[in-house]
């Protein structure tokens, strides 16, 4: 298992952030399926990653600038299965000293916050505005005036594949809204967004 889902993880770039679904499809894949008929556990690992790669949003992608959704590394992934074996307390140093990790969240906050600042001066740059000044790794923008609606360039950027951003109300109007949680976003991912966020605030002609 610990391969498939490493393999699932070196493909993640090569999907776009929303698939398209096809819900009949996977209906028909799921029929398959027989609870009164055992299944190889190879076979029901196959399918379930099959499935979730193509009908899901991969709020694991890098590019995935949704809610605050931190994304887990496949070394984090790996962890998960560990815990679920041993299952330590890391919160007590007491009975679990060997579970601890603050240094290791602490440099992912700085990182974070590091990327939604250079988001921040990458829009400033190109006319956007900030609505509010923000000291977690969260970015709320206004696009320039003249500008298609928030919620449309959200649409289109989604519908894009290229990444994921979100509306939200900040006093009563609405603004496009960043989070920036996963370990793997990098600075081209940024400045990947900055350009998709530009290239679609154009109003239809």
């Amino acid at each position: 298992m610990t391969v498939k889902l490493a393999e699932a993880a070196a493909r993640l770039r090569q999907w776009p952030v929303k698939p398209l679904f096809q819900a009949e499809r996977c209906a028909a894949a799921l029929a398959s399926f027989d609870f009164a008929a055992p299944r190889p556990l190879d076979d029901c690992i196959d399918f379930a990653i099959a499935e979730l790669e193509g009908g899901i949003v991969h709020k694991t992608h890098p590019r995935y600038f949704g809610l605050f959704n931190p994304a887990p590394t496949f070394p984090s992934e790996c962890a998960d299965r560990i815990v679920g074996a041993f299952n330590p307390q890391p919160a007590s140093a007491t009975t679990s000293p060997a579970a601890g990790g603050w240094q290791g969240y602490g440099e992912h906050i700085d990182r974070a916050t590091d990327h939604a600042q250079m988001l921040r001066e990458e829009m400033i740059s190109r006319g956007w505005s900030i609505v509010y000044a923000s000291r977690l790794a969260v970015v709320c923008l206004e696009p320039p005036a003249g500008s298609a609606a928030v919620a449309t360039i959200a649409e289109r950027v989604v519908r894009s594949g290229c990444a994921w951003v979100s509306c939200a109300r900040f006093e009563g109007r609405s603004v496009l809204r960043a989070c920036i949680t996963h370990g793997e976003t990098s600075s081209n991912d940024v400045a990947a967004l900055a350009s998709v966020l530009h290239e679609h605030r154009l109003p239809l002609a």
